[in-house]
């Protein structure tokens, strides 16, 4: 989850060191995960860290190769 997410985000923000990254089951979207609950407190206290954490409004800015991978047993 959190390494699919951070690889994700190496092609995002570094796409001149990183040129292809692997995601496995990667959560993506902040208002879809209890992941972040722990990291951000619930959503309508700290609003501003999901916005920034969404992955899926950022997904035109990936550069370099990503492959997807995720399985039905999630």
């Amino acid at each position: 989850s959190w390494g699919g997410y951070f690889s994700t985000c190496a092609l995002i923000q570094a796409p001149d060191v990183y040129h292809a990254a692997v995601s496995t089951a990667p959560a993506y979207d902040p208002w879809d995960a209890n992941l972040y609950e722990p990291y951000f407190d619930l959503p309508q206290k700290n609003r501003a860290a999901y916005e920034h954490a969404d992955l899926i409004k950022k997904a035109d800015k990936v550069r370099g190769k990503l492959m997807i991978v995720a399985g039905s047993s999630d």
